[in-house]
């Protein structure tokens, strides 16, 4: 079972006006709020949270409603990709990949572990290609491992292992993490669940998706 969480909520939320999109409230609980209440549910113990200077108080506030242990590290890298260099000493060898704006119901985490446990392998997150500005494509096969292709999006959440790093490190963290785990596909084994719901939110019209979501999946 996957005990580790990182949890990416450091960004500038540049195309978002500049409000924190982890903290956005919808019907009483923040976004991250949604996002935890499943991750417990799934049996996550010890999240790691990458947080900014200006929302880390407010972080750790909600953290400690929901979990015991858990770690934040503030100053978060320039890019998103980088979280997982500076957490790297908090997680288990295999840890869930998230973004603190992604409200999920657990179902969907209990599969890609569900999956992980078969396979012993990194599970990747399925898009519909009408739902997200993404260019990360791919296809599968009829067990859900990944080929090469254009039918769906590729995103987080994502259950790898710190060997990520490895490959990561070798492109001086150049590409995001989805690009090198696509172009690590001919030399192993990565599976595909499929998304119900909405990708991480960028802009207002996205967001919109994300509380349709929460109103009819986790009210």
């Amino acid at each position: 079972m996957i005990k580790n969480a990182l949890i990416m909520c450091g960004g500038k939320a540049s195309r978002f006006g500049g409000v924190d999109k982890s903290l956005v409230k919808f019907r009483g609980k923040s976004t991250i709020e949604y996002l935890l209440i499943s991750l417990k549910k799934v049996g996550i113990i010890k999240p790691v949270f990458v947080c900014n200077e200006k929302n880390k108080d407010e972080i750790e506030k909600i953290a400690r409603k929901y979990f015991k242990d858990y770690i934040i590290i503030q100053n978060p890298p320039e890019r998103f990709r980088e979280g997982i260099k500076h957490a790297e000493k908090y997680l288990d060898n295999w840890f869930l990949f998230v973004a603190g704006n992604h409200p999920i119901e657990s179902e969907h985490f209990f599969s890609m572990m569900k999956k992980q446990r078969e396979t012993d392998c990194w599970i990747v997150t399925l898009y519909d290609q009408k739902v997200s500005n993404e260019n990360i494509f791919i296809s599968k096969d009829n067990n859900l491992k990944i080929v090469e292709g254009d039918n769906f999006i590729m995103q987080h959440p994502l259950i790898i292992s710190k060997e990520i790093l490895f490959y990561q490190k070798k492109k001086k963290f150049k590409l995001k993490i989805e690009k090198t785990i696509r172009n690590l596909i001919s030399e192993r084994n990565v599976y595909g669940i499929f998304a119900n719901f909405p990708p991480e939110f960028d802009n207002k019209e996205m967001f919109l998706q994300t509380k349709k979501y929460i109103e009819k999946y986790m009210s």
